[in-house]
């Protein structure tokens, strides 16, 4: 199996619901995709925040019963918070995990199979008993955005 991983960097667009207050804009918010390309690919959407991070994971093909609109194909496997920060990245170590409770939103790319650009990028996560080091609700939020192959 031929697995190639791509990493979109989205400085764009991430959001967070932390609180009524703006966000800091001092502190980095960064977000990115990670994809693999094999019997089923994968494409794993994620938001870094200072101390944690937020996953989105999706394959096709599958089915999709998640509450996010999705291509044609791809199915929602999950979406979580975890610690530390770097967790979300493939093969890294998680400290600790909390799966969303709902999601909504959407998520597209014109092309069939894993995109080349996701045209655009609309979750939102709630976690209706968060840990102490999540938020309630989580937004990624991001528009046209260069998939990269390695």
């Amino acid at each position: 199996m031929r697995t190639l991983l791509a990493i979109i960097t989205l400085l764009i667009g991430c959001s967070s619901s932390r609180s009524a207050e703006p966000l800091d804009s001092s502190s980095a918010t960064t977000c990115s995709a990670f994809a693999t390309v094999g019997g089923l690919d994968h494409l794993r959407i994620v938001k870094v925040i200072d101390t944690a991070c937020f996953s989105i994971d999706l394959v096709n093909p599958g089915s999709n019963g998640s509450g996010v609109t999705l291509p044609t194909g791809w199915g929602f496997v999950s979406a979580q918070a975890m610690q530390p920060s770097g967790a979300c990245t493939p093969n890294a170590p998680i400290g600790a995990t909390a799966p969303a409770s709902h999601q909504t939103g959407a998520i597209g790319w014109q092309v069939t199979g894993t995109p080349t650009i996701v045209e655009n990028l609309h979750v939102t996560l709630t976690f209706d008993v968060p840990p102490e080091w999540c938020p309630p609700v989580e937004v990624l939020d991001a528009a046209n955005v260069s998939v990269h192959w390695d």
